[in-house]
């Protein structure tokens, strides 16, 4: 727990979760 945002319901493996809030905030639903 470092630089977690609030918006993240669960803190993911750093690099992944990153990609994965990228990808919401583009609106593409990729692997949830």
């Amino acid at each position: 727990m470092t630089d977690t945002p609030p918006r993240d319901p669960a803190p993911r493996a750093g690099l992944a979760g990153r990609i994965v809030d990228h990808s919401l905030d583009i609106g593409v639903e990729g692997p949830s």
